[in-house]
């Protein structure tokens, strides 16, 4: 019996140092299995570090080195084409204020060209006055009179007029008839001989003027004249 419990304690001696040998195994196993996945977790981690500091591929480069559309106002060349293609619809206006400038004047030439057409008298009123301005008596007429140093002009002057508003009038085609611009005139002459004394040098320029108008208001509108004498007669 006691050999017999001598050797189920041994049995179990062996057993015991068998689990312990077959326990560190395992774990040495186990602890080698983990040294060789810890490294390629690691490396995994530093790998996704590494790619998220990575920068960004900037995109200015190649935009830039890209042709495509440019954003802003276009050049100076290309805007004045623009200009002119826009235009050219048949009117024949430049885009410049030159062009502008030289189209309204023969836009106005046109007008007036018409106008005369239709009453050629209009034409002959601009000449006349044109005339009358080449006088040298006609400088005190060609501006207003100075409200400063005259002060009393305008009390007693119901409708101021000079030879500059009349040249402009005929100019700018303001004239409806040539009646209207004979009224015109007339109403100058009157303010003359009505606001200064007879034999001032004002008054003696005014009936130069006068006489000057008459003249040629007869030579070159001959019916216009008599009919204009005639209602000076009944006034």
């Amino acid at each position: 019996k006691r050999s017999r419990v001598a050797e189920i304690q041994s049995e179990e001696e062996e057993d015991e140092t068998t689990g312990t040998e077959e326990e560190e195994e395992e774990k040495e196993e186990e602890e080698e299995e983990d040294e060789e996945e810890g490294p390629s977790e690691d490396e995994g981690r530093r790998t996704s570090r590494t790619r998220s500091k990575k920068p960004a591929p900037s995109t200015s480069s190649s935009s830039a080195s890209k042709p495509g559309k440019r954003r802003g106002r276009p050049p100076i060349k290309t805007r004045q084409a623009t200009r002119t293609e826009r235009n050219s619809d048949g009117t024949g206006r430049s885009s410049d204020g030159g062009g502008g400038m030289e189209e309204n004047r023969e836009d106005r030439s046109n007008r007036r060209s018409l106008k005369r057409g239709q009453d050629h008298k209009l034409e002959v009123c601009e000449q006349i006055i044109s005339d009358i301005l080449k006088l040298p008596e006609s400088a005190d007429f060609i501006d207003l009179v100075d409200k400063k140093k005259v002060p009393d002009y305008y009390d007693l002057i119901e409708r101021p007029i000079c030879l500059a508003q009349i040249k402009e009038k005929t100019l700018y085609l303001q004239y409806e008839t040539s009646e209207e611009f004979i009224e015109d005139f007339t109403t100058l002459l009157e303010n003359c001989f009505s606001y200064n004394i007879e034999q001032s040098e004002v008054y003696e320029n005014g009936k130069v003027l006068k006489k000057a108008f008459h003249s040629m208001l007869k030579s070159r509108l001959p019916d216009i004249h008599r009919t204009f004498v005639k209602s000076q007669r009944r006034s």
